[in-house]
């Protein structure tokens, strides 16, 4: 739907789970590999995957909260 109406998808997942995304060798598998595998190109620029990690560290990095 995002895609549709010309927004973005975010994923926001758990980096410790394979699920979504991880790495067999140099390969990457998961979900999300395979969701783009079957998105035309110009839209998968669209699509972003946002770990959960990240999002703690931005917000323990700011020095706002605890």
């Amino acid at each position: 739907m995002a895609l549709e109406l010309g927004g973005a998808f975010v994923l926001i997942c758990d980096r410790r789970s394979p699920t979504f995304t991880y790495r067999d060798g140099g390969a990457e598998r998961g979900l999300m590999p395979f969701l783009l595998s079957l998105i035309p190109t110009a839209a998968s620029a669209r699509i972003k995957v946002l770990y959960i990690q990240d999002v703690v560290s931005a917000i323990l990095e700011s020095g706002r909260y605890e």
